[in-house]
């Protein structure tokens, strides 16, 4: 054996062995946090936008329920806006004409019939100066010129207000219906515009809920989990 020969081999395979030397190893595993979305409401799916491992963006439209019934419950409130709406214009303008002319029209029926008690008692007072009617009789003829003199201020006091717009109470909750109107609903199953689903930023599922949705894995959302080195037993 030449001794020289294997003195040159032996600084090279020190330097092999020093290069040889491998990273360390840990055990572990990767734990994904996804997020959870459903929408407010129930209802029937009727599109669905995005596809299992498709990426999303904050905001893009995921799936669509059907609309009918809150479709129907919008325009049901719209119709309640536009009555109220309409009442509170009414009531500030006070009564129309043609109602003003019917109240008119009764007022003066009523003056007429107590002119026509007053013109009555008038003679009957004279005939019992005479003796020929009985004092029953003439209190009964006052009994009626007194109530229909108290039509005549009714019917007088019902066309002043007519003429005038509604009490300022009543103008003011008319006025608040149709702030009403349109914000939930029929059902109350949640606002209008709720059956149409968006990626959110923030997590809505409620941990141990149990709600359904559709899962989705956020930016950052996996993260990597060292598992603890076990030492065998001596």
């Amino acid at each position: 054996m030449n001794p020289s020969r294997w003195a040159g081999l032996l600084p090279v395979l020190l330097l092999a062995g020093c290069g040889d030397t491998a990273p360390p190893a840990l055990n572990g595993y990767l734990e994904a946090e996804p997020v959870r979305v459903a929408a407010p409401i129930a209802g029937r799916l009727t599109t669905l936008m995005v596809d299992r491992g498709d990426a999303v963006q904050v905001g893009q439209p995921l799936f669509n329920l059907e609309q009918d019934n809150e479709r129907a419950a919008v325009n049901e409130a719209a119709a309640k806006v536009a009555q109220a709406r309409a009442q509170a214009s009414d009531l500030d303008s006070g009564k129309r004409p043609e109602e003003l002319a019917v109240i008119d029209a009764s007022l003066r029926a009523a003056e007429a019939v107590l002119n026509q008690s007053g013109s009555d008692l008038s003679r009957q007072t004279a005939l019992a100066r005479s003796g020929f009617v009985s004092g029953a009789n003439l209190d009964a003829l006052k009994a009626k010129r007194d109530a229909d003199a108290a039509k005549v201020a009714e019917m007088a006091a019902q066309l002043r207000a007519a003429k005038l717009a509604a009490r300022d109470d009543s103008r003011s909750g008319a006025g608040r219906q149709p702030d009403r109107g349109p914000g939930r609903n029929r059902s109350g199953r949640g606002p209008a515009g709720a059956e149409t689903m968006g990626a959110g930023p923030e997590n809505h599922f409620r941990d141990g809920g149990g709600a359904g949705g559709r899962p989705l894995l956020p930016s950052g959302g996996m993260g990597a989990r060292r598992q603890p080195r076990v030492e065998p037993a001596l």
